[in-house]
Protein backbone atom coordinates (compact mmCIF):
# COMPACT_ATOMS: atom_id res chain seq x y z
CA UNK A 1 0.00 0.00 0.00
CA UNK A 2 1.05 3.33 -0.89
CA UNK A 3 1.98 5.57 2.12
CA UNK A 4 -0.10 8.56 2.66
CA UNK A 5 1.78 11.63 3.31
CA UNK A 6 0.01 13.80 5.92
CA UNK A 7 0.48 17.48 4.96
CA UNK A 8 2.29 20.09 7.01
CA UNK A 9 -0.45 22.51 8.56
CA UNK A 10 -3.10 20.39 7.78
CA UNK A 11 -3.09 22.32 4.15
CA UNK A 12 -5.97 21.28 2.08
CA UNK A 13 -4.07 22.40 -0.84
CA UNK A 14 -0.94 20.78 -1.30
CA UNK A 15 0.93 22.11 -3.77
CA UNK A 16 3.38 19.36 -5.70
CA UNK A 17 7.26 19.46 -5.01
CA UNK A 18 8.08 21.47 -8.38
CA UNK A 19 5.34 24.34 -6.89
CA UNK A 20 6.56 24.36 -3.64
CA UNK A 21 8.49 27.75 -1.72
CA UNK A 22 9.19 25.44 0.96
CA UNK A 23 9.86 21.79 1.57
CA UNK A 24 9.07 20.32 5.03
CA UNK A 25 11.23 16.76 5.02
CA UNK A 26 10.59 14.64 8.17
CA UNK A 27 13.51 12.33 9.26
CA UNK A 28 12.42 9.99 11.91
CA UNK A 29 15.85 8.72 12.46
CA UNK A 30 16.88 7.54 16.50
CA UNK A 31 20.27 5.00 16.09
CA UNK A 32 22.48 7.47 18.77
CA UNK A 33 20.10 8.54 21.46
CA UNK A 34 21.75 7.79 25.06
CA UNK A 35 19.12 8.49 27.29
CA UNK A 36 14.73 7.99 26.38
CA UNK A 37 14.04 7.03 23.30
CA UNK A 38 10.98 8.14 20.92
CA UNK A 39 12.59 10.89 18.86
CA UNK A 40 11.95 8.82 15.61
CA UNK A 41 8.42 9.23 16.50
CA UNK A 42 8.56 13.28 16.75
CA UNK A 43 8.38 13.88 12.90
CA UNK A 44 4.98 12.34 12.29
CA UNK A 45 3.73 13.87 15.45
CA UNK A 46 4.73 17.45 14.66
CA UNK A 47 2.92 17.08 11.62
CA UNK A 48 -0.52 15.72 12.84
CA UNK A 49 -0.46 18.55 15.86
CA UNK A 50 0.51 21.27 12.80
CA UNK A 51 -2.79 21.05 11.90
CA UNK A 52 -4.57 22.42 14.72
CA UNK A 53 -1.96 25.71 14.61
CA UNK A 54 -4.15 28.89 13.26
CA UNK A 55 -2.49 29.95 10.70
CA UNK A 56 -3.46 33.96 11.18
CA UNK A 57 -0.99 35.66 13.86
CA UNK A 58 -1.95 38.25 15.58
CA UNK A 59 1.28 39.99 16.29
CA UNK A 60 2.30 40.33 12.36
CA UNK A 61 -1.32 40.12 11.41
CA UNK A 62 -0.37 37.92 8.53
CA UNK A 63 -0.82 34.37 7.21
CA UNK A 64 2.01 32.79 5.39
CA UNK A 65 -0.04 30.52 3.80
CA UNK A 66 -1.30 33.40 1.44
CA UNK A 67 2.48 34.11 0.45
CA UNK A 68 4.09 30.49 0.60
CA UNK A 69 3.27 26.74 -0.98
CA UNK A 70 4.61 24.31 1.37
CA UNK A 71 4.64 20.80 0.38
CA UNK A 72 5.59 17.79 2.56
CA UNK A 73 7.69 15.13 1.62
CA UNK A 74 7.41 11.39 3.07
CA UNK A 75 10.35 10.44 5.53
CA UNK A 76 12.65 8.25 3.82
CA UNK A 77 12.47 5.81 6.42
CA UNK A 78 16.28 6.18 7.18
CA UNK A 79 18.30 2.69 9.12
CA UNK A 80 21.68 3.40 8.29
CA UNK A 81 24.80 4.41 11.01
CA UNK A 82 25.03 8.17 11.21
CA UNK A 83 27.93 8.38 9.40
CA UNK A 84 25.91 7.02 6.46
CA UNK A 85 22.32 8.78 7.40
CA UNK A 86 24.40 11.74 6.89
CA UNK A 87 25.59 10.82 3.39
CA UNK A 88 21.98 10.40 2.64
CA UNK A 89 20.18 13.21 3.72
CA UNK A 90 22.99 15.43 2.55
CA UNK A 91 21.25 14.01 -1.03
CA UNK A 92 18.11 14.48 -0.19
CA UNK A 93 19.01 18.30 1.30
CA UNK A 94 20.85 19.20 -2.07
CA UNK A 95 17.96 18.31 -4.27
CA UNK A 96 15.37 20.38 -2.09
CA UNK A 97 18.16 22.83 -2.43
CA UNK A 98 19.60 22.40 -6.22
CA UNK A 99 15.31 22.69 -7.17
CA UNK A 100 15.23 26.33 -5.68
CA UNK A 101 13.09 25.24 -2.37
CA UNK A 102 13.68 26.62 1.63
CA UNK A 103 14.59 23.61 3.68
CA UNK A 104 13.09 22.63 6.97
CA UNK A 105 13.55 19.39 8.48
CA UNK A 106 12.19 17.75 11.31
CA UNK A 107 14.08 15.06 13.31
CA UNK A 108 14.43 12.59 14.84
CA UNK A 109 17.61 13.25 16.62
CA UNK A 110 19.95 15.67 16.47
CA UNK A 111 22.35 13.57 14.09
CA UNK A 112 20.67 14.48 11.26
CA UNK A 113 21.75 17.93 11.10
CA UNK A 114 25.24 17.37 9.72
CA UNK A 115 23.74 16.01 6.63
CA UNK A 116 21.83 19.35 6.31
CA UNK A 117 24.18 21.72 6.61
CA UNK A 118 26.90 20.05 4.69
CA UNK A 119 24.02 20.55 1.54
CA UNK A 120 24.30 23.84 2.57
CA UNK A 121 27.93 24.59 2.43
CA UNK A 122 28.20 22.90 -1.06
CA UNK A 123 25.54 26.06 -1.59
CA UNK A 124 26.71 29.24 0.16
CA UNK A 125 30.23 29.64 0.45
CA UNK A 126 29.93 31.51 3.95
CA UNK A 127 27.23 31.26 6.12
CA UNK A 128 26.90 31.02 9.91
CA UNK A 129 24.86 28.37 12.31
CA UNK A 130 22.44 29.52 14.95
CA UNK A 131 22.49 26.48 17.17
CA UNK A 132 19.63 26.66 20.22
CA UNK A 133 19.92 23.45 22.41
CA UNK A 134 20.91 22.35 25.95
CA UNK A 135 24.02 20.69 24.98
CA UNK A 136 26.98 21.61 22.94
CA UNK A 137 27.28 18.40 21.05
CA UNK A 138 31.04 19.34 21.16
CA UNK A 139 32.14 15.82 21.84
CA UNK A 140 35.24 14.48 19.68
CA UNK A 141 33.45 11.10 20.18
CA UNK A 142 30.86 9.41 22.22
CA UNK A 143 29.45 5.84 22.58
CA UNK A 144 31.38 4.16 19.99
CA UNK A 145 30.47 6.50 17.15
CA UNK A 146 32.13 10.04 16.03
CA UNK A 147 28.63 11.11 14.25
CA UNK A 148 26.24 10.68 16.90
CA UNK A 149 23.89 13.37 18.47
CA UNK A 150 26.41 14.45 20.92
CA UNK A 151 28.87 14.90 18.03
CA UNK A 152 27.14 16.89 15.62
CA UNK A 153 28.40 20.34 16.11
CA UNK A 154 32.50 19.11 16.83
CA UNK A 155 32.12 17.69 13.07
CA UNK A 156 30.23 21.05 12.17
CA UNK A 157 33.23 23.13 14.27
CA UNK A 158 35.67 20.80 11.60
CA UNK A 159 34.51 21.81 8.61
CA UNK A 160 34.51 25.50 9.49
CA UNK A 161 37.99 24.82 10.13
CA UNK A 162 39.03 23.28 6.99
CA UNK A 163 36.50 23.35 4.25
CA UNK A 164 34.23 25.69 5.04
CA UNK A 165 36.58 28.49 6.78
CA UNK A 166 34.98 32.01 7.27
CA UNK A 167 31.52 30.56 9.15
CA UNK A 168 30.35 31.24 12.64
CA UNK A 169 28.63 28.78 15.13
CA UNK A 170 26.24 30.32 17.52
CA UNK A 171 25.30 28.47 20.31
CA UNK A 172 22.47 29.25 22.53
CA UNK A 173 20.89 27.99 25.42
CA UNK A 174 23.88 25.19 26.25
CA UNK A 175 23.80 24.54 30.51
CA UNK A 176 25.29 20.82 29.72
CA UNK A 177 28.73 19.95 28.65
CA UNK A 178 31.62 18.10 29.30
CA UNK A 179 35.28 19.70 30.43
CA UNK A 180 36.59 18.46 27.00
CA UNK A 181 33.83 20.17 25.25
CA UNK A 182 34.16 23.21 27.20
CA UNK A 183 37.80 23.64 26.10
CA UNK A 184 37.34 23.01 22.79
CA UNK A 185 34.59 25.35 22.38
CA UNK A 186 37.48 27.95 23.92
CA UNK A 187 39.56 27.04 21.24
CA UNK A 188 37.45 27.92 18.60
CA UNK A 189 37.17 32.14 17.88
CA UNK A 190 34.52 31.04 15.28
CA UNK A 191 32.13 29.92 18.28
CA UNK A 192 30.54 32.18 19.56
CA UNK A 193 28.72 30.46 23.84
CA UNK A 194 25.74 31.80 25.17
CA UNK A 195 24.72 29.21 27.97
CA UNK A 196 22.28 29.92 29.85
CA UNK A 197 23.86 31.40 32.70
CA UNK A 198 25.37 33.73 30.86
CA UNK A 199 21.89 34.52 29.62
CA UNK A 200 20.08 34.86 32.96
CA UNK A 201 22.95 37.27 34.50
CA UNK A 202 23.74 39.14 31.53
CA UNK A 203 19.75 39.55 30.57
CA UNK A 204 21.44 39.52 26.72
CA UNK A 205 19.22 40.71 24.27
CA UNK A 206 18.55 38.43 20.70
CA UNK A 207 20.20 41.65 19.43
CA UNK A 208 23.73 40.49 20.64
CA UNK A 209 23.24 37.31 19.55
CA UNK A 210 21.80 37.69 15.73
CA UNK A 211 25.09 40.48 15.50
CA UNK A 212 27.25 37.47 16.13
CA UNK A 213 25.88 35.82 12.38
CA UNK A 214 26.61 36.28 9.09
CA UNK A 215 24.10 37.53 6.58
CA UNK A 216 22.90 34.01 5.45
CA UNK A 217 21.98 31.39 8.53
CA UNK A 218 21.08 27.85 9.25
CA UNK A 219 19.25 27.76 11.70
CA UNK A 220 19.42 24.30 14.15
CA UNK A 221 16.67 23.95 17.16
CA UNK A 222 17.34 21.34 19.59
CA UNK A 223 14.07 21.33 21.51
CA UNK A 224 16.04 20.19 25.16
CA UNK A 225 17.18 23.67 24.81
CA UNK A 226 13.93 25.24 26.01
CA UNK A 227 12.96 24.70 29.50
CA UNK A 228 10.95 21.49 30.00
CA UNK A 229 7.72 23.64 31.05
CA UNK A 230 7.91 24.46 28.01
CA UNK A 231 8.79 21.19 26.35
CA UNK A 232 9.04 18.45 28.43
CA UNK A 233 8.70 15.76 25.56
CA UNK A 234 12.36 15.26 24.82
CA UNK A 235 15.02 12.39 25.13
CA UNK A 236 17.21 14.62 27.19
CA UNK A 237 15.64 17.08 29.20
CA UNK A 238 17.94 19.84 31.28
CA UNK A 239 16.52 22.26 33.43
CA UNK A 240 16.80 26.04 33.59
CA UNK A 241 16.35 26.62 29.88
CA UNK A 242 14.99 29.20 26.99
CA UNK A 243 11.76 30.30 27.75
CA UNK A 244 9.13 31.23 24.67
CA UNK A 245 9.03 34.83 24.92
CA UNK A 246 12.95 34.73 24.43
CA UNK A 247 12.44 32.45 21.52
CA UNK A 248 9.95 34.05 19.96
CA UNK A 249 12.52 37.67 19.85
CA UNK A 250 15.20 36.27 19.06
CA UNK A 251 13.40 34.19 16.06
CA UNK A 252 12.10 37.73 15.00
CA UNK A 253 15.27 39.50 15.53
CA UNK A 254 16.65 36.89 13.02
CA UNK A 255 14.29 37.68 10.34
CA UNK A 256 14.58 41.49 10.26
CA UNK A 257 18.41 41.27 10.28
CA UNK A 258 19.18 38.45 8.33
CA UNK A 259 18.85 35.82 5.28
CA UNK A 260 17.76 32.18 7.08
CA UNK A 261 19.07 29.58 4.31
CA UNK A 262 17.18 26.04 5.65
CA UNK A 263 16.13 25.28 9.67
CA UNK A 264 15.78 21.95 11.34
CA UNK A 265 13.44 21.32 14.46
CA UNK A 266 14.91 17.83 16.49
CA UNK A 267 14.86 16.09 19.53
CA UNK A 268 10.45 15.76 20.28
CA UNK A 269 9.69 12.91 22.10
CA UNK A 270 5.97 12.50 22.56
CA UNK A 271 4.56 11.82 25.25
CA UNK A 272 1.55 9.67 25.66
CA UNK A 273 -1.25 11.74 26.63
CA UNK A 274 0.29 14.90 26.19
CA UNK A 275 0.93 16.82 23.06
CA UNK A 276 2.14 20.43 24.33
CA UNK A 277 5.31 19.54 22.92
CA UNK A 278 4.66 18.44 19.13
CA UNK A 279 2.16 21.25 19.47
CA UNK A 280 4.54 24.07 20.53
CA UNK A 281 6.90 22.73 17.93
CA UNK A 282 4.29 22.88 15.47
CA UNK A 283 4.18 26.09 16.55
CA UNK A 284 7.32 27.38 16.43
CA UNK A 285 7.93 26.24 13.29
CA UNK A 286 5.23 27.91 11.58
CA UNK A 287 5.77 30.79 14.00
CA UNK A 288 9.29 30.99 12.35
CA UNK A 289 7.87 30.79 8.53
CA UNK A 290 5.63 33.91 9.30
CA UNK A 291 8.74 35.79 10.14
CA UNK A 292 10.90 34.73 7.45
CA UNK A 293 8.10 35.29 4.99
CA UNK A 294 6.73 39.02 6.59
CA UNK A 295 10.43 39.85 6.58
CA UNK A 296 11.87 38.39 3.54
CA UNK A 297 14.02 36.50 4.90
CA UNK A 298 14.30 33.51 3.47
CA UNK A 299 16.88 33.05 1.02
CA UNK A 300 17.04 29.94 -1.58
Amino acid sequence: MEEKTQNFLGLEVHPKFEEADVVVLPIGYEQTTTYQQGTARGPNAIIKASAQVEMFDDELVYDATEHLKIHTMLDPHIEAPPEVSANIIEREITRILGAGKFPVMLGGEHSISLGAIRAIAKKHERFSILHIDAHADMRDSYEGTSFGHGCVMRRVAEMFRTTNPGGELVQVGIRSLCRDEYDFVQSCDFVHFYPMHRIRAENTPPEEIVEKLHEKVYFTIDVDGFDPSVIPGTGTPEPGGIMYPFFLKLARVLAERRKVVGLDLVEVMPVSGNTVSEFTAARMLYKILCYLSKFQAIAK
